[in-house]
């Protein structure tokens, strides 16, 4: 019998063989799946980006047009005379997204500032949709000017105004779809921009990343404005534009290492999303702060710093404010980034502040914070630790957090009670009203950066600010002026009567030892220029 194979041995060499094949075949399609999954979730990162671009655009379209209406709307006596014309005109110069402005009297247009005064005023048709603060929303509208044209228009009391219907072409949405609209006072979306997406129509559909039907899509809603934005990528698009790179994916994954290492390249991208970053950097303190001096604009002098937090993730790149904290709120890290501010500023300058050669430091706090009781305690705690005077620890909240109402004006309460002195940051491109302003009992208003560039050679252009200085003056509030960086700007805000200000004229953020260095330099130039 030697040398006889046994009748089975063919059989299992082909199972063998099939086992073989099978698994071989199981590991391409395992790294073709996690190739995939791979290219969705940095396909959904991406539309997520695009998403906020185009969301920042859209409240800042959405705060001009706030403010124009608004400024009209408060001139009732004025209406559609001569100088309200040159004003309409002017407004239509001067905004970024609003191509022209008109008066309303019995839902009939009077005068636009491009056409001056109608001769014939048209009726004006209702708005398709009214948010709850009372704005008209008409997605497209002929526009008298162009009539072959159509063009967003949205209205409020006696004002309406037209808008650029291109607003968003410079957007980088190559290979996908976007939608722009506003939230009715019902709930219901109504689109201004962009393509009609059907999951935007559904009012179960909750922000962040989402697929439905072969589309991936990301939602994202303005905080405190009725605005919304999608986009969407459908998924057969995405895999043509992908199908070389899966291909060759699949051809890896005969070998069963490329199988892991795709999975490994799947976990990766999901621990590097912004949310993990950043609680990793809050829970190794991998923040730091720098400060910013404030100054008196009678003489130069350096009477104060605001703490600004800054954060570079491992790769060195560093993140701006804007983006993380807002993520840092959503996610349920903000107390821990306001207890390090209040921790790492005392620490910093409570000597500065005990030998008053800093008279206050300025801190940005949350409305979350605000609702928070730890809060409280903790800035008691680290104030009693260092021993210092809580008149010279000024809390920053930004105007538009002043929309949590009864949350605001109970912190506020709690804290002037202990002493703080609470500013209002970049005030003039939220909503505050006066009565507001007066039932908050703040200190200062801050005005934001982007009236500031509007001081200087061409004072024709200067509009809101006086407005803004007029408030401070009724209130009896004082006033520090942000990004402030020509002599030409300085000068206007001093012979203005604005107190205080900052900006890079005077000294950009720096760390706490140089910002040490400088006010030892002004100890010792104080004698001399006496």
């Amino acid at each position: 019998m030697i040398g006889q194979t046994s009748p089975d041995s063919p059989r299992q060499r082909v199972l063998g063989l099939a086992v073989a094949a099978v698994l071989s075949a199981a590991c391409a399609a395992a790294a073709v799946l996690a190739a995939w999954m791979t290219i969705q979730v940095l396909a959904q990162d991406r539309l997520g980006s695009v998403a906020g671009l185009i969301l920042t655009r859209f409240e800042a379209l959405d705060r001009e047009v706030q403010s124009t209406l608004d400024t009209f709307n408060r001139q009732p006596e004025r209406f559609c005379s001569a100088e309200e014309l040159d004003h309409l005109r002017e407004a239509v110069y001067r905004t970024r997204y609003i191509k022209d402005v008109g008066r309303l009297k019995e839902r009939r247009l009077v005068c636009t500032g491009s056409l001056q005064m109608i001769a014939a005023p048209p009726l004006v048709p209702v708005p398709q949709a009214r948010t709850k603060d009372g704005l008209g929303v008409s997605p497209a509208e002929p526009v008298l000017v162009a009539r072959e044209s159509r063009a967003p228009i949205l209205e409020k009391g006696a004002t309406n105004v037209v808008l650029d219907p291109a607003t968003f072409i410079d957007e980088p949405l190559i290979g996908m779809d976007y939608s722009a609209g506003y939230l009715s006072e019902t709930g219901r979306y109504v689109r201004l921009y962009g393509r009609a997406i059907l999951p935007v129509e559904d009012d179960t559909v909750m922000q962040g990343p989402f697929a439905r039907d072969g589309t991936l899509y990301y939602r994202l809603c303005a905080r405190d404005r009725a605005l919304c934005v999608t986009t969407a990528l459908r998924k057969p698009d995405l895999f043509h534009q992908h199908a070389l790179l899966l291909g060759v994916c699949g051809l890896l994954g005969l070998l069963a290492g490329i199988a892991g290492s795709a999975l490994t390249l799947v976990m990766w991208a999901r621990r590097n999303s912004i949310d993990a970053r950043l609680r990793d950097a809050v829970s190794r303190r991998a923040l730091m702060l720098e400060y910013q001096p404030i100054v008196a604009l009678a003489d130069g002098r350096i009477v104060g710093a605001e703490a600004l937090i800054r954060w570079r993730d491992q790769t060195g790149r560093a993140i701006p404010p804007a983006v993380f904290i807002p993520v840092a709120e959503r996610i349920g890290e903000i107390r821990a980034i306001t207890d390090f501010v209040i921790a790492q500023a005392f620490a910093d300058f409570a000597s500065c502040l005990k030998d008053k050669s800093l008279l206050g430091i300025s801190l940005n706090i949350s409305v979350q914070d605000l609702a928070d009781d730890a809060f409280f305690e903790t800035l008691a705690k680290e104030i009693e630790r260092w021993s210092l005077d809580t008149k010279q620890i000024s809390l920053e909240l930004t105007e538009h957090s002043t929309e949590a109402r009864d949350v605001v004006t109970d912190g506020i309460r709690r804290l002037r009670r202990r002493g703080h002195r609470i500013h209002i940051d970049d005030f003039g491109t939220g909503y505050s009203s006066l009565s507001y302003l007066n039932e908050l009992q703040v200190d200062a208003l801050k005005i934001d950066r982007s009236f500031t560039q509007t001081v200087g050679g061409d004072t024709t252009r200067i509009t809101v600010v006086p407005q803004i200085l007029d408030i401070a003056r009724t209130l009896g509030l004082e006033v520090i002026v942000e990004g402030v960086e020509e002599v030409e700007q300085a000068d206007w805000f001093r012979g203005s009567g604005a107190g205080y200000a900052q900006g890079w004229m005077f000294g950009r953020p720096i760390s706490a030892a140089a910002f040490k260095e400088r006010l030892a330099a002004q100890a010792l130039a104080r004698p001399a220029s006496a």
